[in-house]
């Protein structure tokens, strides 16, 4: 006997119509990527990176060029750390070298939220970076890396000029710390 749609339970036909949604919905965000909007783009790779699936890493990688806006750059950034895909950190790495604060903030943050060894060399740099925001959240990456490598140069930080990257370095040197004693 084959199931049809009237022998299915109502919550075997309720799952059934949330996976068509999901995958129409995906298809509508991966789509919107590409419109000549930027807020179109900017909920598209959000809601991209909210939904957890990794299907949209190769679309949000393909969306992120050096032509890019940078509040879109930073959103679609902030989705690629999210989703947590190690193949995304070759592509965010020469974007902490970008003019744009906002394109620079959203690589750091990504960069730390992938975990990614590979991208300390490259933080390393941003720890003085003349943004107190960029500053900030390269030593919060190393917080969220684990990277006890990192406390030496952080210590430095609890100096700054900027009151808020003074607290945060307090912040991630006790988090390293512990890690370190562990």
């Amino acid at each position: 006997m084959t199931m049809n749609s009237e022998s299915r339970t109502p919550m075997e036909r309720l799952e059934k119509e949330r996976e068509r949604r999901q995958k129409e919905n995906f298809e509508i965000l991966v789509a919107q990527l590409d419109h000549r909007h930027i807020t179109y783009r900017v909920k598209a790779a959000e809601s991209l990176g909210n939904t957890g699936d990794r299907r949209a890493v190769p679309h949000l990688i393909g969306s992120i060029n050096p032509d890019g806006e940078p509040e879109y750059l930073y959103v679609a950034m902030l989705s690629l750390g999210k989703l947590g895909s190690a193949e995304a950190v070759p592509v965010l790495i020469p974007y902490l070298e970008s003019d744009d604060k906002w394109v620079r903030l959203g690589a750091v943050k990504a960069l730390g939220m992938l975990r990614d060894d590979s991208a300390t060399l490259p933080l390393l740099r941003l720890l003085n970076d003349k943004k107190w925001d960029v500053r900030a959240s390269a030593a919060e990456s190393f917080s969220l890396m684990g990277c006890t490598e990192a406390i030496e140069f952080i210590v430095p930080m609890l100096s700054d000029e900027d009151s808020r990257v003074r607290e945060s370095a307090r912040k991630v040197l006790n988090v390293l710390e512990r890690l370190e004693k562990v």
